[in-house]
């Protein structure tokens, strides 16, 4: 159930151009969540569905209730401001019937894939700056080691001079 709706909500991103997932109270946002969350009511139980977005299984409860209000399956009769919410309800609804995830699985795998190598590049990029940190305190510790052997010449120069 997880996997199935991270993928929905790729494809919802991908195709609306919403990222569900965020915790925010922007209308298109909030109705796209909405639809997505009635339509995947199929797929589980409130309680799982409630986890994959990180809410309580009363407040799927309380969405799939207004469903009836907020959506028509005639598109002529459709309220103008829920538009997109019924948008994304036939998307999903289409999505997990005719089960059209490999699309939407490339693209989380690559979304996946892409969140590892940034991982591995801040990796990358702390160990190259703490290298170059290093770096500058053995150059100070050479120059100080030079005016060392500076001072060691010239005290063997004297010393040969006076021998």
């Amino acid at each position: 159930m997880l996997y199935e709706s991270k993928v929905i909500i790729a494809a919802i991103q991908e195709n609306f151009g919403l990222d569900i997932s965020l915790r925010t109270r922007r209308r298109e946002v909030v109705d796209a969540r909405q639809a997505a969350i009635v339509a995947m009511r199929v797929m589980g139980s409130t309680t799982q569905i409630a986890e994959c977005f990180n809410m309580d299984h009363s407040t799927i409860v309380y969405t799939t209730k207004h469903h009836e209000e907020r959506y028509n399956t005639d598109p002529r009769k459709r309220l103008k401001h829920f538009e997109l919410y019924c948008a994304v309800y036939d998307f999903v609804n289409d999505l997990i019937k005719k089960k059209k995830f490999d699309q939407f699985d490339a693209i989380l795998n690559v979304r996946e894939e892409l969140e590892r190598q940034r991982a591995k590049f801040n990796d990358i990029n702390e160990v190259l700056i703490d290298t170059q940190l290093e770096l500058k305190e053995y150059q100070k510790k050479v120059k100080e080691l030079t005016k060392y052997k500076i001072a060691y010449m010239q005290l063997r120069k004297n010393i040969n001079e006076t021998a």
